[in-house]
C-alpha cells in the first residue's frame, strides 16, 4: 500500500488497523481469528466474540437497520423492507446474504478477518473487553497486557494537544455529524480517542476518558479517573448526531449519576 506523505508528517483515519492485523499473521504464524481467541477472547471469557457465528448461535444474531431513504457510500445498500418507524432492515436488503460470511467463515469469499472491524458478539463480552482495559490489561487473573501498554495504547498520539503539531486529515466518510475523531479536545490513541480537554470537547467526561464507536452506532467508553466503563450497542447504521446527539447525551445522563457516596464512612468513593 503506498505511503500517502512521511510518517509523522500528518494523521489520517483509514487502514491502519488493518495492516496491524496483517502484521500479527505475520509475526504470529496464526490467523487473525485464532490469534484473537488464543491471546484475547478465551482468557478473557468472551465466549460469544469472533468473525463468524457458529449455527447455534444464529438465533441471536441481531438485524441491522437505516433509515428511509438515507444514503452510504461505504454500504451501498438500503432495499430491504420498510416498517412503520421508517426504517429499512438491511440484514434482508441485499442481493447476496449478508450474513453469509458470518455464518459459512472462511468458506464464504466475502469472508475476511479485519484488523480494522467485523466482529460480532455481546455486550457482556465487550463489558468484560472493557474492564480489563480499565484494569490496566487484567481481568481475574488473566493478564494481556501491561499496564504500561494500556497507558500508552490510551495515550494521545497526535502531539502536545489535539489539532497542534500534526496536520489531522480525516476520511471522507460522507455522514454527517460523524465525530468519533477530529474533535476539538480530542486526541488520538493506538486505536481509541482520547479525550484532552473536556470543555473543548463538550463532555462531562474526564481528561484521559478513551473510546471508540462502531459503524452500527455501537459505542463504548472508559473513564480512568472514575473508574468507569460504559457499553452502548444498537444495530442501527450511521446515526447522525448533528440530529440526535444521542451518545453526548448518554455521557451527560451517565456522568449526571456519578457521586461520591459516604467517603468517610466507606474510605472510598462509589461512583454510581
Amino acid at each position: 500500500m503506498p505511503l500517502l506523505f512521511q510518517p509523522g508528517a500528518h494523521w489520517h483515519y483509514s487502514f491502519n488497523s488493518e495492516l496491524v492485523g496483517r502484521l500479527v499473521e505475520i509475526v504470529s504464524g496464526q490467523d487473525f481469528e485464532s490469534f484473537l481467541q488464543e491471546r484475547i477472547f478465551r482468557p478473557l471469557c468472551m465466549v460469544d466474540t469472533s468473525f463468524m457465528v457458529p449455527e447455534s448461535k444464529r438465533g441471536r444474531f441481531c438485524q441491522c437497520y437505516m433509515r428511509e431513504g438515507q444514503e452510504a457510500g461505504m454500504i451501498a445498500l438500503n432495499k430491504g423492507p420498510k416498517d412503520d418507524r421508517g426504517l429499512r432492515n438491511i440484514s434482508k436488503g441485499l442481493d447476496k446474504d449478508p450474513m453469509a460470511a458470518y455464518f459459512k467463515g472462511p468458506s464464504d469469499p466475502n469472508f475476511h478477518a479485519s484488523g480494522s472491524g467485523g466482529l460480532v458478539g455481546t455486550v457482556s463480552d465487550y463489558a468484560r473487553f472493557s474492564q480489563c482495559m480499565l484494569n490496566g490489561g487484567i481481568l481475574d487473573g488473566a493478564r494481556i497486557l501491561s499496564r504500561k501498554s494500556v497507558q500508552f495504547m490510551t495515550s494521545n498520539q497526535l502531539g502536545r494537544r489535539a489539532g497542534e503539531d500534526l496536520d489531522m486529515r480525516m476520511m471522507s466518510l460522507d455522514m454527517p455529524g460523524y465525530t468519533e475523531i477530529g474533535s476539538p479536545g480530542v486526541g488520538f490513541g493506538l486505536g481509541f480517542s482520547v479525550v484532552l480537554h473536556p470543555a473543548l470537547a463538550a463532555s462531562m467526561s474526564s481528561p484521559g476518558n478513551f473510546a471508540w464507536g462502531g459503524a452500527a452506532s455501537t459505542s463504548f467508553w472508559v473513564d480512568p479517573e472514575e473508574e468507569l466503563l460504559v457499553v452502548f450497542a444498537t444495530q442501527f447504521f450511521f446515526w447522525d448526531d448533528l440530529r440526535m446527539p444521542l451518545r453526548a447525551q448518554l455521557g451527560n445522563l451517565v456522568y449526571a449519576c456519578v457521586a461520591d457516596g459516604n467517603v468517610s464512612s466507606t474510605g472510598r468513593a462509589s461512583k454510581l
